[in-house]
């Protein structure tokens, strides 16, 4: 597998979009996938080894919208990573529209109830900070996926 990046994706923090071509299938590579995670990247790395030559030094993970806030702030979707790490939710999908609403969708792994809910919404809450933004939740059975299979984690149509 051949490793790239889109120089033209770079952002304040130097992270890139990564970019992958597959030379296991001669024939008919598959070129340039664009596969959605960030890296940041050192173009002159020196290994132990003695060889120098590009290295991904940090891997930021899928890349995903950022929720603009009624604030004018922008809000990167670690910021609301907290739902991770709850046992109740399986996979989220924080979906926004309008500024100062958002809506939280759940695949989870039992019924939620109201008590779930405000606790959920107090999380998202937690990494937005201050604004006042109205979190709607949803329970669904599945979440959307991309083409290519993957969840978006954060969707903004803003």
């Amino acid at each position: 597998v051949l490793i790239e990046t889109d120089p033209q994706t770079r952002d304040d923090e130097g992270f890139e979009d990564l970019l992958l071509t597959s030379l296991y299938h001669r024939r008919m590579p598959i070129a340039r996938y664009r596969i959605g995670d960030r890296a940041r990247l050192d173009r002159d790395h020196h290994c132990a080894c003695g060889r120098r030559g590009l290295a991904i030094v940090q891997l930021q993970g899928r890349r995903d919208d950022l929720l603009r806030l009624p604030s004018g702030r922008t809000v990167s979707p670690r910021a609301v990573s907290l739902l991770e790490h709850d046992p109740r939710v399986r996979e989220y999908q924080l979906v926004q529209t309008r500024l100062e609403r958002l809506a939280l969708q759940v695949v989870a792994n039992q019924q939620l109830s109201q008590h779930d809910h405000s606790e959920l919404i107090a999380l998202v809450q937690r990494g937005l900070g201050d604004e006042s933004v109205t979190i709607d939740v949803s329970q669904v059975d599945e979440l959307p996926r991309t083409t290519s299979g993957k969840r978006r984690a954060v969707i903004s149509t803003l």
